[in-house]
């Protein structure tokens, strides 16, 4: 499953940000809540095969145009990422709360900031 988004939205899934042992995060597809799950590996776009989110995790069944939330990978995964890598735009950030979704950040295209 390969994302639009990857290690330059939110290090810390990936295990590029100082962790010894790479772990998978809970990663859920907010799509799809109750749809059949899939085992899958879940990666970003970038041009390199550090860009790994998860491995073998089992998700609600994926499909294009799906979104997905990378749950308790902490309060720096936009500020520490390398969010300007390759000029991709930034990601939109989204918060839950009380069941609902929230949006707290738009995305915005890389050239807006240059």
């Amino acid at each position: 499953m390969i994302l639009d988004g990857g290690m330059h939205h939110n290090l810390p899934p990936s295990g590029n940000f100082g962790q010894i042992i790479s772990k998978n995060y809970a990663i859920l597809n907010l799509s799809k809540p109750a749809a059949a799950r899939d085992k899958v590996d879940i990666v970003g776009c970038l041009c390199t095969t550090l860009d790994r989110l998860a491995n073998r995790i089992e998700i609600e069944s994926p499909a294009v145009g799906d979104v997905l939330a990378v749950k308790n990978s902490g309060a720096y995964g936009l500020t520490a990422s390398p969010v300007y890598f390759l000029g991709h735009e930034t990601p939109a950030e989204v918060m839950l709360k009380d069941g609902r979704a929230e949006l707290v950040r738009e995305r915005k295209d890389v050239t807006r900031f240059n």
